[in-house]
Formats: C-alpha cells, structure tokens, sequence
C-alpha cells in the first residue's frame, strides 16, 4: 500500500453549511434520508460533520475529487460548487439518482458513477483527493478499501475518511457529534461541540482522519 502521512482532527472551524445546500426534491429520498434532512438533528448534526470534512479538503478548486459512498450527494454537490472535478460512486442506484437529482437541482457539476469502495474504476494516480465518509463501517474488508483508495490517489494527494467513534450513543444509530442522538440536545449543544473537540476526541461519535500520499520510493 503507498505510504500515508496522516493527521487526526476531531473538529474544525465552519467553513461552508452544506445544510444549506439546495435539496433534491424530498420525495425522491429513502424515508430514512427524507426524515433526517427534515429534523433539527439532522440539519445540525450534517452541518457539524460537513464543516470538518470541507476543512480537511480545502482547498479542491480545480482538483479531481472522488467521493466513495455518496449517499444523495450533498458533499459531492457542494464540492463541485466549490469548483472541484467530482466524481460520486455508490453501489445503491437509488442513491445515484437521489444525488444526480440533487446535482441538477444545485446546477453543480458532478458525475455519478456505479461501484464498490473495494474495486474503484480509476487508474492508479489519477485522483487529488478520495473522501469516504460513514462508508468503512458497511465494508466486510475495511483495509482492502483503503487500500484501494490509496491506489487512485496521486503523490501529494489525499484520503479523507469519517467514521463514527466507537464509544458514543450514537454508535447504534448515527454519526454525530458530542451531544445524545436528540433534537433538543442537537439545538442547545451543538453550538458548543466544536469547542468541546479541541479539548477531547472521548465521546465524540464523528471522527475524520486525513491522510496526504507519499511518493513510492522502493
């Protein structure tokens, strides 16, 4: 596997609301998608996530992104509008629909395509940045996907991953934040979380590592 120069980030400064951006028509989601795009939890919680995740890709403007997983498109959607070359792959064809729709709704720029985390259609070295977010955990061989993550990066590029943290009530159910899976507890903590993540990552149920390729030497 091509080597890794990795760093660890429980949260970081907001840098865009993806919450914001335009929702494909609501109808078109999964009822489970539908019902989190719809509560404060899911509003707050996203917003959270996506603005530790946009920190740890800035800046992608004219870069080849690959978003792994994408579910209905919001990160790949907001991506594309930040001025990135995005590619979304998934296994679930409902889901690339959902995110096409999205896309064409948002006139974002970005290409959905089937496939696995574990067989990406990419040529080795030909990707600036690979983003997997809350995918791993639905791998049966989580480090033959990394793996092949890294394969599609080029030298100096880098791998975004998100997963939930293992010690959280949110681990039965989502990925969040630091606050129970509740929409109060959502509304009155969530301005606070990103001060409680540059104290702690103990309790946190989202956690983003990147990850910057280094050149094959051998």
């Amino acid at each position: 596997m091509p080597s890794l120069r990795s760093s660890a980030e429980p949260s970081a400064p907001g840098v865009a609301d993806m919450a914001n951006a335009p929702l494909a028509d609501l109808a078109s989601l999964p009822a489970a998608y539908r019902a989190w795009r719809t509560s404060d939890l899911g509003r707050i919680t996203d917003r959270i996530e996506e603005e530790l995740i946009l920190t740890l890709t800035a800046p992608v403007a004219g870069k080849k992104v690959l978003d792994v997983g994408r579910g209905d498109g919001v990160l790949s959607v907001t991506l594309a509008r930040q001025g990135a070359n995005v590619t979304g792959v998934d296994v679930d064809r409902s889901m690339l629909e959902a995110a096409r729709d999205r896309a064409r709704g948002s006139h974002a720029d970005a290409t959905y395509i089937e496939g696995t985390a574990r067989s990406l259609p990419f040529a080795n070295g030909t990707l600036d940045v690979v983003v997997a977010i809350t995918v791993l955990c639905f791998v049966p061989d989580a480090g033959s996907a990394v793996s092949e993550m890294a394969r599609v990066l080029r030298p100096g590029g880098r791998l975004v991953i998100g997963e939930l943290g293992r010690h959280s009530l949110w681990t039965a159910k989502r990925g969040a934040i630091y606050y129970p899976p509740c929409n109060l507890c959502a509304r009155l903590l969530g301005p606070i979380d990103r001060h409680l993540a540059k104290v702690t990552t103990t309790g946190a149920a989202f956690i983003a590592l990147a990850a910057d390729k280094l050149a094959d030497h051998s």
